[in-house]
């Protein structure tokens, strides 16, 4: 298996690979593991004849994980000697025995979480089952009827063929770059989701056993996953809830099929979870719904919203038990919530009485003396519970009540939402900080609106946060589009709605001191405009790691000072350029927790850059509340000009380069699925065998070839399907996208 190095993900021994610890070195095989990031080591054999903090190399041994599996070392700098976290799975069901009573399970240590929410999605509807497969000889089993196929990726697949004796067996199939095979292939296989575009971080997820229970799931507006069942193994599974886990995956809910092969495979699951720290909970089918046949899961139940609600009840009961000396669960997330608002009271002369940086590590800390072991999602989401406790209760609507809501309001419709959180993204020099002082500037001398959207109101009071520039910097700038001027002294003063700037020069930091400062100029500028330029220098120093979750800390506090005086606040931020062309709210450089903080996030990014230097037309994007806007702008001399609407470029774009890559046999069936269209004729498998000259051979699998074209062809958004009664039962035929 490739390594894979993404900071989160594991990496496992091998030809090549050796494990770290010098006293090991297993590269035989990939039972040794390590985490990308250099900070953890889980060495394949438990240690007994070593204690806790003795170091070998540059690795310290913090003790054995509490399944006894494996010894965990640390870089011995950080001296750090707790256990790894244990799972939990719920007792066996009375209709279903433990396959394996004898054996005694390890003491289990309970998983953090705050609250058991589970990721939605919009509902999708399950993989149609062929009624009219082709029929063939698979593994020796003639008669075999192929009644369904699953797309794990561009690459992958999956089908499932009926046996005659009503047993199924299930073919894998890859793509090596030149034709498809029917094996694995080496590139690794994640779980099978078809969400993956539907955020989960901060929440759990659900598991099922194969692929149409996912897709059952999913129908009822649930994320859910499963393992590809022809590679099931601990260490592969670790690897993909490594990617869960660097998605901010809250945890695992495992649905186990009625019978003694789920048991296994959830505890395959369980033991990965535990590499991971992924907080993991098992509930069988049989629980869930007493009476469920053998080998039953979702896809034997009337009402899949109704089983899930019941598998969701189960784990909650489960977390929800006494499991340490200390008492419910319950009782110390209470205690939690009530050190974090008494860490973000005010003190009687207007100090805060723990300093905003350092309020997650101190409740963290608490955390840690009660036994929870959170992550710093879930700490975050205590700190802003009780930003919100804090702020008073809250009376619900009620029928009778005359209620007042006033509808969101813009400063620049569109783009910046008014006393409310904006984010700004792009890579440097794409001109995000030229964009919006050309903006204030446009405003302040009367102009109605900017690049075709309305500027509301009058122009606020402007302070610019910004230590990413020098003083002569930004007075360049400000002068440039008059809002600063130099005197014949030679000295510079800020004019027009400049009412304060701080440079690099300045050297402002999102530290106590940095947001003082911030709250008294909003107390003094209320209503006015924050401009932060950029968030990577406001928090150079505060200790943060990018990639971290606790990332976000400083944006909600900056929020946190503003809020009472309706500020609008606007924090530039750079993307990452690998994550260029994903989205407003994707291309933010580091944790993707920071985005989510803001109400409103606007990403620019070259338009066709990669293309043509030449091209300098930007793409402006937004993601928020309202409605999402896509507009080209070019920046000149003067500002910026509007270059029109994007989103029907864009969306030609997106299809030229996809058909631009086409293979000649795919590019024949396409124009055959075109040339059908003009007379408003769909184009059915059966069509490409008979009309497509790459199709009229003897191979036996050409029906099933045709048909996987076309639903390639559909997965690069260039055709579209519809099942359609025909003589022979149902038809899957193709037309292509408007």
């Amino acid at each position: 298996m490739s390594p894979h190095n993404h900071s989160g993900r594991t990496i496992r021994s091998g030809r090549g690979r050796p494990c770290p610890i010098d006293d090991c070195r297993r590269e035989k095989d990939g039972d040794c593991s390590w985490t990308a990031d250099g900070e953890q080591v889980f060495c394949h054999h438990a240690r007994h004849d070593i204690k806790p903090g003795h170091v070998i190399g540059d690795w310290a041994f913090t003790g054995n994980t509490e399944d006894g599996r494996c010894a965990h070392f640390v870089p011995h700098r950080e001296r750090n000697n707790r256990p790894h976290r244990r799972t939990i799975v719920t007792p066996s069901s009375k209709g279903f025995s433990d396959p394996n009573p004898d054996q005694k399970p390890a003491k289990q240590e309970r998983p953090s979480i705050t609250q058991l929410e589970l990721a939605r999605c919009t509902p999708i509807d399950p993989t149609p089952f062929i009624e009219d497969g082709c029929i063939r000889t698979i593994r020796g089993v003639e008669n075999c009827q192929l009644v369904c196929t699953w797309n794990h990726s561009d690459f992958q697949y999956v089908e499932r063929w009926n046996e005659p004796d009503g047993g199924k067996t299930f073919m894998p199939h890859h793509h090596n770059g030149i034709c498809w095979k029917n094996v694995s292939g080496e590139k690794p296989w994640r779980v099978y989701r078809r969400t993956w575009d539907t955020s989960i971080r901060g929440l759990w997820i659900i598991e099922f056993e194969g692929e149409k229970c996912t897709e059952i799931a999913e129908s009822a507006g649930y994320v859910a996953i499963s393992q590809p069942g022809h590679i099931h193994s601990v260490g592969l599974i670790v690897d993909r809830y490594s990617e869960l886990v660097e998605m901010g995956c809250a945890g695992i809910i495992y649905v186990t099929d009625n019978d003694e092969t789920g048991e296994r495979k959830a505890q395959q699951c369980s033991e990965a979870a535990v590499q991971v720290s992924l907080p993991f909970v098992a509930v069988r089918a049989a629980a869930i719904s007493p009476g469920i046949k053998s080998k039953g899961s979702i896809d034997d139940v009337d009402d899949p919203s109704d089983f899930i609600a019941r598998a969701q009840q189960l784990a909650l009961d489960e977390l929800g038990k006494p499991q340490t000396s200390k008492g419910r669960l319950w009782e110390d997330l209470e205690k939690l919530h009530e050190e974090a608002k008494r860490l973000m009271g005010m003190n009687p002369d207007g100090s805060f009485v723990c300093p905003p940086q350092d309020r997650y590590i101190e409740l963290r800390e608490f955390a840690k003396d009660l036994g929870l072991h959170l992550y710093p999602d879930e700490i975050r989401r205590v700190v802003q519970e009780a930003r919100a406790a804090l702020a008073g209760s809250v009376e619900m609507l009620t029928q009778g009540m005359e209620i007042d809501a006033p509808e969101e309001t813009w400063l620049w419709q569109g783009v910046l939402m008014k006393a409310d959180s904006n984010m700004l993204i792009s890579l440097p020099k794409v001109g995000k900080t030229t964009l919006l002082i050309a903006m204030i500037a446009a405003w302040w001398n009367g102009a109605q609106s900017y690049l075709g959207q309305p500027l509301v109101g009058t122009c606020p009071p402007v302070v610019i946060v910004g230590p990413d520039m020098s003083r002569i910097r930004w007075m360049k700038l400000l002068n440039r589009f008059g809002l600063a001027e130099r005197s014949s002294t030679g000295k510079w003063k800020l004019l027009g709605p400049i009412k304060g700037l701080f440079s690099k020069s300045e050297g402002i930091q999102l530290d106590d001191a940095g947001l003082a400062r911030i709250g008294d100029l909003a107390s003094t500028n209320p209503g006015g405009l924050f401009l932060f330029d950029s968030y990577t220098k406001l928090t150079s120093k505060l200790g943060l790691k990018e990639s971290a979750n606790t990332y976000a800390g400083p944006a909600e506090d900056v929020q946190e000072v503003c809020a009472p005086h309706s500020i609008t606040v606007v924090v530039l931020h750079h993307s990452g350029h690998s994550r260029q062309g994903e989205g407003a709210v994707a291309a933010s450089r580091g944790s993707t927790a920071l985005p989510a903080a803001f109400s409103q996030v606007i990403n620019l990014t070259w338009f066709k850059r990669k293309e043509s230097k030449t091209d300098k037309r930007v793409l402006l994007e937004t993601e928020g509340r309202e409605e999402e806007l896509q507009m080209l702008i070019l920046q000149n001399t003067g500002g910026w000009t509007l270059e029109g609407d994007a989103s029907e470029q864009l969306e030609a774009l997106f299809r030229q380069e996809q058909e631009d890559k086409l293979s000649d046999a795919m590019a024949d069936v396409l124009e055959l699925c075109r040339e059908q269209w003009k007379d408003l004729k769909r184009t059915t498998r059966k069509d490409v065998i008979e009309q497509c000259d790459g199709f009229k051979t003897k191979d036996g699998n050409k029906d099933r070839k045709a048909l996987r074209t076309l639903r390639s062809l559909e997965g690069k958004g260039l055709l579209e399907s519809k099942a359609e009664t025909t003589d022979n039962g149902t038809e899957i035929a193709f037309k292509p996208t408007e």
